[in-house]
């Protein structure tokens, strides 16, 4: 009876300490965040052909309310594109309405709905995990048919 009982208070102590790590992190990250460096690459691929397209110089803003799950995102950033052996740079944005965010310890997910209406669904790992610093890491490949496109980028941020 004894070891029963032990071992309902430390499965009890663990889910406690894993809840209690996921509403830390939601506390620290509610509230204003500066954006200091959007950097990675997107590597698109079409009947073996790849181009590889490297994101960098991105800064801006994350706002997050933690009562109400919403918030924003504005960075603009830099895109290199490769193109008959030159390299040109355009500038592009990541921005819109926040309209649903949620975390765990080891990650951030949220709805992004931009000015044209389009939603699109972000999963960041969260690599640093400070109150007044954060770095997530964003990775994605998508395959459609023939076409490939691996999307690899780090957002740094410190509180506002």
């Amino acid at each position: 009876m004894k070891k029963v009982f032990l071992m309902g208070a430390v499965a009890l102590s663990v889910s406690l300490v894993s809840c209690n790590k996921e509403e830390q992190t939601e506390k620290i990250l509610n509230g204003a965040w500066a954006v200091s460096s959007l950097n990675g690459t997107v590597v698109a691929t079409d009947q073996g052909q790849s181009e590889t397209y490297t994101l960098k110089n991105g800064t801006g803003d994350v706002t997050l309310d933690r009562e109400t799950a919403t918030g924003s995102m504005n960075v603009m950033y830099d895109i290199d594109i490769p193109f008959g052996g030159s390299t040109f740079t355009m500038k592009d944005t990541l921005a819109g309405t926040i309209t649903l965010w949620n975390n765990s310890d080891k990650d951030v997910s949220m709805t992004l709905k931009d000015a044209t209406g389009t939603t699109q669904n972000l999963g960041f790992g969260i690599v640093i995990n400070e109150k007044t610093a954060q770095e997530w890491k964003y990775t994605q490949k998508v395959v459609d048919g023939t076409s490939t496109t691996d999307a690899n980028y780090t957002l740094k941020l410190t509180k506002k």
